[in-house]
């Protein structure tokens, strides 16, 4: 496994996690672009043989010394293997 940056390109492969991960809550196409789009937004992708099976996106806010994550999955395949903690971790 393998952290990346992610960016619009992998934007099939985020819209198809979204929904493995969260079916009925899972962000529309607009909102993956968006996050996808983002100036300033961190975005990060976990790759095991070029399949992108987690993806986290921070949103910091460098004026007010806060930041936040906007979303985090990993797929369920993959999940219980510490790849939601890499992500993490690599997002900070």
């Amino acid at each position: 496994m393998e952290i990346q940056l992610a960016n619009l390109l992998d934007l099939n492969a985020l819209r198809q996690l979204e929904r493995a991960c969260f079916k009925k809550d899972a962000w529309s196409l607009l909102d993956l672009i968006a996050v996808l789009t983002w100036p300033e937004m961190i975005r990060l992708k976990a790759v095991d043989s070029g399949e992108m099976i987690g993806f986290v996106a921070g949103d910091p806010r460098h004026s007010n010394g806060v930041a936040w994550i906007s979303t985090i999955a990993v797929d369920p395949r993959f999940q219980r293997r510490g790849i939601g903690r890499a992500l993490l971790q690599a997002c900070e």
